[in-house]
């Protein structure tokens, strides 16, 4: 789950990582679990204020054998390159993905 909104849609500096999970298997995946290893742990959605609305998209790849973890410099989650993660694990296009809007509650 990435926000590329953050800090605001007018000023992206890069996706912000929420949630990362790998080695969901399949058979999980299909009774609506997702079981596997977690990379970053979940974030809730927490836009800053008067920065309008950001979209929260969740991207299910299909992940080739191997080992897929984050490298030193993406230990933050902020300005993070998912493209070059993708890219760099030969994850492709997502096979499925979802997105929402949501702003600041005082907004």
């Amino acid at each position: 789950m990435v926000d590329p909104d953050a800090p605001s849609r007018t000023t992206s500096s890069g996706y912000w990582r929420h949630w990362l999970v790998v080695d969901i298997k399949d058979h999980a995946l299909k009774k609506g679990k997702i079981q596997g290893k977690t990379l970053t742990d979940y974030y809730p959605p927490t836009p800053p204020p008067n920065t309008g609305f950001h979209r929260y998209q969740f991207m299910l790849f299909k992940q080739p054998p191997g080992t897929v973890s984050l490298t030193d410099q993406e230990r933050s989650r902020g300005e993070w390159d998912l493209l070059a993660f993708a890219t760099m694990f030969g994850l492709g296009e997502p096979v499925a993905a979802v997105q929402f809007f949501n702003q600041n509650y005082k907004d």
